[in-house]
């Protein structure tokens, strides 16, 4: 009866070693799967954030480009009031020598 007991416990005992090894086999796996994870996110990050910096240094560029468009634009638009300028008052010379 003391034997039976006995080996009920011993079996009772490698049963949950056994268990006990099966989880952390399982604990283990889970863990290698979530490194694995966290190492293509963390490759699939560093792949967003070169494409975001990109697209802010074109942004720049664009932006740069845009700055120099308006100054262009501006001179070239000064130039044109300044040809106006320049024509009425020849046409106004002009208007005064016909009336004379």
């Amino acid at each position: 009866m003391l034997r039976d007991r006995s080996r009920i416990a011993e079996k009772i005992i490698s049963d949950l070693k056994r268990s006990g090894e099966q989880s952390v086999d399982n604990l283990m796996s889970t863990l290698a799967h979530h490194k694995h994870s966290q190492e293509h996110l963390d490759h699939e990050i560093d792949s967003i954030r070169a494409v975001i910096n990109a697209k802010e240094h074109e942004v720049n560029i664009r932006e740069g480009d845009i700055t120099n468009l308006k100054r262009l634009i501006e001179l070239e638009t000064n130039e044109k009031q300044i040809e106006i300028r320049r024509l009425k008052t020849e046409i106004d010379e002009q208007n005064k020598v016909i009336e004379n």
